[in-house]
C-alpha cells in the first residue's frame, strides 16, 4: 500500500510538471502565432507594394510606347515633308528652263521672259509660303521638345524619390526584423521565421531596384531617340535652308541673265532704225519689264532678309537647345551620382 502511494504521488508530480509544460507551450504557440500574423501583414504590404509598383511601371511602359509612336509618326511626318521639298525642288527646276531662243522675234523673246519672270515670281511667293511653314513647324517641335524636357525632369525627380525611398524602406525592415527576432529570440522556431520574413524582404527590395535599374534604362534609350530624332530635325532644317538658298541662288543667276538679255535687246532696240509705233510699243513692252523686274528686285530683297533673319532665329534657337542639352545632361549626371 506504501508503495503504491508513492507511486500515486510521482504520478501527480509527473502530471503537474506535463500540465506546466504543456501551459507554456500553449503561450510559445500563441505568441509564435501572433508573429506569423505579423509577418502576413507585412508579407501583405509588401505584395500591395509590389502590385502597385508594377502598376506604375505598366502605365508609364505604355506612355513611353504612346510617346515612342508619335515620335515615329513625326518622323514618318518629316519624311515626307522632305519628299515634298525634294518635288518642289524639281519642279522649281523645271519652271527656270532656259534662257529664250535667239532665233525668234526680239517680240516673242521679250513675252516668253516675261512669262518666266512672273513664273519665277509665283515660286518666290510658293518659297516664302513654305519656309513660313517650315518656321511655324520648328516652333511647334521646339515647344514639343520642351515639354519633353520637361517631362524628363518630373520623371527624373520621381526616379530619385523612389531611390531616396527604397533604402529607407530597407532599413525599416531591417530594425522590424531585428527587434522581431530580438524578442523570439527564447523560442526555437522564430529565427527561421524571421530569416524568411528578411529574406521576402530583401528580394522585396532586390525587385524594386530591378525594375529602378529598367526604368532608368528604359529612360536613357528614350533620351537616346530623342536626341537622334532632334539631330535628325536640325540636319533637315540645314538641308532645307541650304536647297533654299541653292534655289534662290540659282533663280538669283537666271534673273541676271534675263537682265542682261533685256538690256541688250534694249540697245538693240535703241540703236537700231525702227518705225515709230513699232519703237512705241516696244518701249511699253520694255517699260512693263523693267517693272515686274524692280518687283522681283525688292521681292528678292525681302526674301532675303527673312532668310537672313531666318537663319539668325535658327542658329538662336540651335544654341539654346545646346544650352539645355548640356544642363540637362549635367543635371542627370549629379542626380546619378
Amino acid at each position: 500500500v506504501v508503495e503504491w502511494h508513492n507511486r500515486m504521488g510521482e504520478i501527480k508530480l509527473e502530471d503537474m510538471k506535463l500540465k506546466r509544460e504543456i501551459d507554456r507551450l500553449k503561450e510559445q504557440v500563441i505568441y509564435l502565432e501572433r508573429i506569423n500574423q505579423k509577418n502576413d501583414q507585412s508579407v501583405t504590404t509588401l505584395e500591395g507594394d509590389m502590385i502597385k509598383q508594377a502598376k506604375e511601371y505598366e502605365d508609364r511602359q505604355l506612355l513611353w510606347e504612346q510617346h515612342e509612336v508619335e515620335l515615329e509618326r513625326k518622323i514618318a511626318k518629316l519624311e515626307n515633308q522632305q519628299k515634298d521639298f525634294y518635288e518642289a525642288a524639281k519642279k522649281f527646276e523645271q519652271a527656270t528652263g532656259a534662257l529664250p531662243d535667239e532665233t525668234l522675234p526680239i517680240a516673242n523673246q521679250l513675252e516668253i521672259a516675261i512669262v518666266k519672270i512672273k513664273e519665277h515670281i509665283k515660286t518666290i511667293i510658293y518659297a516664302r509660303n513654305e519656309t513660313n511653314k517650315m518656321q511655324e513647324n520648328y516652333d511647334k517641335m521646339e515647344g514639343r521638345l520642351r515639354a519633353a524636357e520637361q517631362s524628363l525632369l518630373q520623371k527624373d525627380k520621381v526616379i530619385n524619390e523612389l531611390r531616396i525611398r527604397v533604402p529607407l524602406s530597407d532599413r525599416f525592415a531591417l530594425e522590424a526584423a531585428t527587434s522581431a527576432h530580438a524578442q523570439t529570440s527564447s523560442s526555437t522556431e522564430a529565427p527561421s521565421q524571421m530569416k524568411q520574413a528578411l529574406r521576402v524582404a530583401q528580394t522585396t527590395v532586390d525587385s524594386l531596384k530591378l525594375m529602378l535599374q529598367k526604368k532608368d534604362e528604359n529612360i536613357i534609350k528614350y533620351q537616346e531617340l530623342l536626341n537622334r530624332s532632334r539631330e535628325e530635325l536640325k540636319a533637315q532644317a540645314d538641308s532645307h535652308r541650304q536647297e533654299i538658298k541653292t534655289l534662290q541662288d540659282r533663280l538669283q543667276l537666271e534673273i541676271e541673265e534675263h537682265v542682261k538679255k533685256i538690256k541688250k535687246v534694249h540697245t538693240q532696240y535703241v540703236n537700231a532704225p525702227q518705225p515709230k509705233i513699232a519703237s512705241d510699243r516696244q518701249l511699253r513692252r520694255l517699260a512693263e519689264l523693267e517693272e515686274m523686274v524692280g518687283e522681283q528686285d525688292t521681292a528678292l530683297g525681302t526674301a532675303s532678309a527673312k532668310h537672313h533673319k531666318l537663319l539668325v532665329d535658327m542658329r538662336s534657337l540651335k544654341e539654346e537647345a545646346e544650352e539645355n542639352i548640356k544642363t540637362l545632361k549635367s543635371e542627370m549626371k549629379r542626380r546619378k551620382y
